[in-house]
């Protein structure tokens, strides 16, 4: 095989359908496999994560496939997107490797919790209202006092924190989805159709005289399209939003509504999470759990 044209024996690889392990072995045995598979390692390993069931597509680019787990990954090959892909799924079956963490209580008032893995923090909505980041047991970002009033859910991922927020009467609209983004990140990743608003701005500055490390900045601000959301979720650039009525979905970076979908039969209340797969929009509730098709937008089945 290795006396073959470089092209053939590239489409002889398609044909083979080799497992990732295979080909791991082949270049610590073969000097001549293990020199042609590094000559053309791009296009060998987008092939293998076709044929391992890796990715949808062979169309598909290494950054629409990334953006399509929703995650910002700092992956920059097809070779290390393969191995990541492995790493998770063993993961999932529990043959990964484990670890010990210390999480810190952050008090006896919290009403939803997430951690910030990366910066080994944690952030708390409180059920007096309110929404803080946690660096152990010391609070080091917090919204100005009355910002939230109620308890709420909110989302984070990739850096993004997001939640809804009510808003004067005299405004066109009464509320709307927030969302801020890690400092870290870069600005002008999510469409200019979505400015923050003053609000964001005045607690910004309000944020910045309590704290000196500044830890998320106001990014873009939605519409709500119910007084109720019951469940956010991102999948980034995608951000589902689910009321007891209706999901909707929104593609930050294009600034466009991309679906509605009617949550069918009678209403979902209340609305406990929705989740959000590469084909896939699931919203469950206490007594069922509703899926939806993410290409057509229709209502599929029930559990």
């Amino acid at each position: 095989l290795t006396r073959c044209p470089d092209d053939v024996s590239i489409e002889i690889l398609k044909i083979a359908e080799l497992p990732l392990s295979a080909v791991s072995k082949v270049m610590l045995v073969q000097r001549a496999w293990n020199a042609f598979i590094h000559t053309y390692e791009e296009h060998i390993y987008h092939n293998l994560a076709i044929c391992n069931g890796l990715t949808s597509a062979r169309t598909t680019s290494l950054k629409e496939e990334k953006l399509a787990f929703g995650s910002n990954i700092a992956i920059e090959s097809w070779k290390a997107f393969c191995q990541w892909r492995i790493a998770v799924e063993r993961n999932w079956a529990g043959l990964g490797p484990s670890s010990i963490a210390r999480i810190f209580a952050t008090g006896n008032q919290v009403f939803c919790r997430k951690e910030i893995p990366a910066a080994d923090r944690v952030i708390v909505s409180s059920t007096t209202g309110g929404i803080s980041v946690y660096d152990g047991t010391r609070v080091v970002w917090a919204l100005p006092t009355g910002y939230v009033e109620k308890p709420i859910n909110f989302a984070y991922g990739n850096g993004y924190l997001i939640f809804q927020r009510a808003r004067e009467k005299t405004i066109d609209y009464d509320s709307v989805i927030e969302i801020w983004q890690d400092e870290r990140l870069p600005k002008g990743l999510i469409s200019a159709a979505f400015p923050p608003t003053p609000e964001q701005e005045t607690a910004t500055t309000s944020i910045a005289a309590q704290f000196p490390s500044v830890h998320f900045r106001p990014t873009a601000a939605i519409p709500a399209p119910s007084a109720r959301t019951e469940a956010i979720r991102l999948h980034y650039p995608t951000l589902v939003v689910a009321t007891s009525s209706a999901v909707y979905t929104w593609d930050l970076e294009m600034g466009d509504l991309t679906q509605t979908l009617c949550t069918q039969r009678s209403l979902m209340r209340p609305v406990l999470g929705v989740e959000v797969s590469q084909e896939l929009i699931v919203v469950f509730d206490r007594e069922q759990v509703r899926f939806f098709s993410r290409s057509h937008g229709l209502f599929l089945f029930l559990l």
